[in-house]
């Protein structure tokens, strides 16, 4: 009779752990999340050059192979050619991320006359975006399409300052500092008040000595702007607003931020010193 009953109980034990299993192994099913990315598919040929156009500059590229040969277009950051390097080479993979955060996946195999060679995501409702996915870039990236957000807003913020020079029938005016999404911003105007059109050769800021020792060079600083637009040529009797932005700084009674623009192939210059409490009047863009 004991035995009867010893077994009895070993059987509802066993029915017990297959239960708790099976609803274990259901509960993980139903946890699971689709992490999944879509591929896109491309052919590569070594006597042609495949074109991806995307909405943004290409942070990185990785290639599988390297029968695989990849470059960014110099001057047109969101432009990357592919060729292949070897005929016939075996199946691989390529992988791209842009600076607004999106990451795009393809799968590469040798064609010597590809059915495409120019393939574009430009465009949200393009069929050609249905598989990509968004993901939060490292703290030394910044986002681009936030960035380009972030300076419309700027460019519509209220101007409260009035330093400005004039040279040559150009004026350059600072119009603000702000402080937006851990940025400190430069709103500029340029107005040109000749027929003449400024073809623009460069916009710098620098950091320089407020005063020079005689018999010794000025040390001058160059900054790098997170983000800038370029311009072209600010036409006669016309004026232009751009905006910079800069990781925060400030500087020292004894130093000057020099802002500089000059003209290609011309003699005109426009050069703005701007003094260190200047900077401390930065407002704060909350929109």
């Amino acid at each position: 009779m004991k035995s009867v009953v010893k077994v009895f109980v070993m059987m509802i034990f066993s029915f017990g752990l297959i239960y708790t299993e099976q609803v274990n192994a259901q509960e993980l099913q139903d946890n699971k999340t689709d992490t999944t990315i879509g591929l896109y598919h491309l052919e590569l040929s070594d006597n042609k050059t495949t074109n991806l156009i995307f909405p943004y500059a290409v942070k990185s590229v990785d290639r599988g192979s390297a029968d695989v040969i990849a470059q960014v277009v110099q001057g047109f950051g969101n432009v990357l050619q592919l060729k292949a390097n070897v005929a016939g080479f075996k199946q691989t993979n390529i992988t791209v991320i842009t600076s607004d955060g999106k990451f795009y996946s393809f799968l590469a195999d040798y064609n010597t006359n590809p059915k495409s060679l120019n393939l574009s995501f430009v465009g949200s409702d393009s069929e050609n975006t249905a598989h990509l996915k968004s993901f939060a870039l490292p703290d030394d990236y910044y986002n681009e399409a936030i960035l380009n957000a972030d300076a419309v807003s700027i460019l519509s913020a209220k101007s409260f300052l009035s330093r400005h020079t004039i040279n040559e029938q150009m004026k350059l005016r600072l119009e603000g500092i702000y402080l937006k999404a851990g940025l400190m911003w430069f709103k500029l105007s340029i107005h040109n008040q000749s027929q003449v059109g400024f073809d623009v050769d460069n916009i710098s800021f620098s950091v320089v000595d407020k005063k020079q020792v005689k018999r010794t060079a000025r040390q001058e600083i160059l900054l790098q702007p997170t983000f800038t637009k370029s311009v072209e040529v600010i036409q006669g009797n016309t004026t232009k607003e751009l905006v910079f932005g800069f990781k925060p700084f400030t500087l020292t009674s004894a130093k000057r931020l020099k802002i500089q623009i000059s003209e290609k192939s011309g003699g005109r210059k426009l050069i703005l010193l701007v003094k260190a409490k200047k900077l401390l009047r930065a407002r704060l863009q909350k929109t």
